[in-house]
């Protein structure tokens, strides 16, 4: 792997992580102290960060932090929501052997345990896996590569917004749902459903990010 790759994915999961403060500034020395690397990896990885929308570059002033566009995260969901139909879609057209809809089940029971636990990161780690495992079972390698994306930029929301919210108790019931429809080769009911789970989790989103100040409420 070359440096620069190096120092990009350094820094990018730094800012999907929130290491940085929203619309913190930093200069490319900063940044080349934080990877170890020298300046010219460091900046061919900010260049990239900025094309992927997560920096501001500013010429002899280092780089932005960029908040979170309250139409940035209501498009990614968009993608995410029908992404997804479309791995359900295609696990229901090659019909899931009994293993991986056990696996599918067991994901969901460990949410529920941790729910019970009162363990919000156990649980996320734990519907992370349920949803990486729909894409993985269509064995579509670019749908894969897409998913994972758009599921990198979430995680920079997702990593906020479970330490505000409530704990998600209906989320048990929903991914059941979805294993339902999916045992069921319900498609169309499958479709529905997802899309109006993610609808909801814009709309959750959106507000928790808008009322701790973690939106651009000018974009």
């Amino acid at each position: 792997m070359k440096l620069s790759d190096k120092a990009y994915d350094t820094l990018k999961m730094m800012i999907l992580n929130n290491k940085f403060r929203i619309n913190q500034r930093l200069l490319v020395d900063e940044a080349v102290e934080l990877c170890g690397f020298s300046r010219t990896p460091v900046r061919e990885a900010l260049l990239r960060l900025q094309e992927d929308g997560l920096i501001k570059l500013h010429p002899r002033h280092g780089m932005e932090i960029c908040a979170l566009s309250k139409r940035d995260i209501e498009e990614l969901y968009e993608i995410i929501a029908h992404l997804e139909v479309t791995a359900i879609e295609l696990c229901i057209e090659n019909t899931l052997e009994k293993l991986q809809l056990d696996q599918l089940k067991k994901y969901t029971e460990e949410m529920k345990v941790s729910l019970e636990r009162n363990d919000i990161i156990r649980w996320a780690d734990y519907d992370r896996q349920f949803h990486q495992a729909i894409f993985d079972y269509t064995e579509n390698s670019r749908l894969i590569e897409v998913a994972k994306k758009y599921n990198e930029q979430n995680k920079r929301c997702k990593e906020i917004v479970i330490k505000l919210r409530p704990l998600p108790w209906e989320s048990i019931e929903e991914h059941e749902k979805i294993i339902e429809s999916i045992e069921n080769r319900d498609a169309d009911g499958a479709r529905k459903l997802h899309l109006y789970h993610w609808k909801n989790i814009s709309k959750q989103f959106v507000e928790f990010l808008d009322e701790y100040h973690f939106v651009d409420i000018n974009n």
